[in-house]
């Protein structure tokens, strides 16, 4: 899967923003600029602009559910 035309946030100094992102099934494969956007992908998304934050995760629980 490619993200494309978004602001890509990369949590490293030297290069803190992309403009696409390359997904290869659970692992980021790429984020480097532009380039991502001219790899072959069945699955093209258009952020529209939008910011991502690649690791980000849901992680919260409700153990009173578990009990």
């Amino acid at each position: 899967m490619i993200l494309e035309n978004g602001v890509i946030r990369t949590m490293e100094p030297s290069l803190p923003t992309a403009r696409g992102l390359a997904i290869a099934g659970e692992w980021i494969a790429g984020g480097v600029g532009t380039h991502e956007t001219a790899l072959a992908s069945p699955d093209r998304v258009d952020v529209g602009g939008r910011c991502v934050v690649p690791g980000f995760t849901d992680s919260h629980v409700h153990f009173p559910t578990w009990a």
